[in-house]
């Protein structure tokens, strides 16, 4: 039996210690009760733990053969396999093989080839990581990945929108037999995310580290319907936090759950922030963009936030979130907290809080926060404010922002901005700075520049 006869994805890679474990995780059919990663320094292996198995609940399939029912519940739930195997007791800098394997029905052995990764290395030395975000799909983003993934990285931080409906199992995964749109054939999540010809590199030989964006939610019509946007229980993270279940142990899917956390990478600390609006009004019409993931100052997540940031020491910190926090488009204009009534007027909303000025900025300023990195509007701009650098590296496929747009409620515009053509964001640490390089990644038919064009660099240097 061949391996996808069984199983859905190759391996992904997740930990929240990373020097000294990893996880190690695959989908699969409901026909499949165990499974192993087999592991050791070289490729003859030698060590074997036993993953874990979970179900994934919420997956759905195309109740045609052309298509979606309209009714989300008219379309055939998917049952899915989830295993985990956790590996620990690694070293930092290590290089450990592996493999899945798992017997078929018939209680023959299948396996997986043969992959590797690096556990993060000591304090002091270099580590180069990937900064993306919004794949959803979109047909040039394979094409942006296969340059993003050729690259040398150590890791991957991804902000938000992996898909379009996290309820489609054909968004994450090739379902042999289920309908896909043509264009989107061989774009599904895990298809793109764990290609491995010409070189590249991606989820198999590194960890991910994600956060939630909008897309992700498991049921999209909470954008769409204004019926179902004002009512918090309708709000729900559980397929992402399922698939990314290392950093969410709490399982917490509901509106006000737990969907953030952090963990330290050499000389590097990670944060990973839940930021997300809900807009199917417009921008002053009552009831206004809800914040779902409140960090106002005084929510369970800021509380967090300042502990997590107050307490790190590390030389450089690194925030992931999706919603922008600094960008040239009109859904930046309302400052960045919840929407109250206009005393003046029912119908409209105001937005008195700036939560980034008065409270997000002075936060990262204080705490020396190197770089806030984020999504949604598919674009690239990069902004730095008192050291703080600002930076969306989002134009994977397509693009919503607009180049000439209102300026943000800050005032400040972006030291870079480049709209004109896909890239991507690498960025290393030699054990003294952070560079960040912005890549071109298409060209457009306006015939600028070329594949590969370092278009932005920048130094960003350990704080005092």
């Amino acid at each position: 039996m061949k391996y996808y006869e069984l199983a859905y994805t190759q391996p992904y890679l997740m930990t929240l210690h990373p020097d000294s474990e990893m996880d190690v995780a695959f989908l699969g059919r409901p026909q499949m009760t165990r499974a192993f990663i087999e592991y050791g320094d070289t490729p003859a292996l030698g060590r074997s733990v036993e993953a874990e198995r979970f179900v994934i609940h919420g997956m759905r399939v195309p109740a045609r053969a052309d298509g979606y029912a309209p009714n989300l519940e008219d379309n055939p739930e998917i049952e899915v396999v989830q295993f985990v195997a956790h590996i620990r007791g690694l070293h930092a800098g290590e290089r450990v093989y592996y493999r899945v394997a798992f017997p078929d029905t018939r209680g023959r052995r299948v396996e997986s080839e043969i992959y590797d990764f690096h556990t993060a290395p000591e304090k002091g030395q270099p580590f180069t990581f990937a900064q993306m975000s919004d794949l959803q799909l979109f047909k040039p983003c394979d094409h942006t990945i296969h340059q993003l993934g050729r690259h040398k990285n150590d890791f991957i931080l991804f902000s938000g929108d992996m898909i379009n409906g996290a309820w489609r199992a054909c968004d994450w995964f090739t379902v042999p037999g289920a309908w896909q749109p043509e264009k989107m054939v061989g774009m599904a999540f895990f298809d793109i995310m764990q290609r491995h010809d010409d070189g590249i590199r991606l989820l198999q030989y590194m960890p991910f580290f994600c956060c939630p964006g909008n897309h992700e939610n498991d049921d999209l019509r909470i954008e769409g319907s204004r019926e179902w946007a004002v009512q918090p229980e309708r709000y729900s993270w559980k397929i992402y936090m399922q698939l990314f279940r290392t950093y969410y142990p709490e399982q917490e899917y509901g509106f006000n759950g737990k969907r953030y956390y952090s963990l330290d990478y050499a000389d590097m600390h990670i944060t990973s922030l839940m930021v997300v609006r809900c807009n199917p009004w417009k921008t002053w019409e009552a009831p206004g963009y809800i914040l779902r993931g409140d960090i106002e100052r005084g929510s369970r997540q800021a509380d967090w936030l300042i502990d997590d940031l107050e307490s790190s020491h590390a030389p450089f910190k690194w925030i992931i979130m999706h919603w922008h926090m600094m960008n040239r488009g009109d859904d930046t204009q309302p400052f960045l907290c919840q929407p109250r009534p206009d005393p003046a007027d029912p119908a409209r909303v105001i937005y008195p809080v700036d939560t980034v000025g008065e409270f997000l900025h002075p936060l990262f300023k204080k705490t020396h926060v190197s770089a806030v990195s984020y999504g949604h509007s598919h674009v690239y701009e990069r902004y730095q404010i008192d050291g703080v650098n600002y930076i969306e590296a989002a134009y994977m496929g397509n693009k919503y922002g607009k180049p000439d747009g209102a300026v943000n409620p800050s005032g400040v515009l972006p030291v870079n901005q480049q709209h004109d053509f896909r890239s991507y964001l690498i960025v290393t640490c030699d054990g003294k700075t952070l560079t960040g390089r912005g890549y071109q990644a298409s060209v457009e038919p306006n015939g600028y520049g070329y594949e590969g064009r370092l278009f932005d660099e920048y130094v960003i240097a350990e704080k005092d």
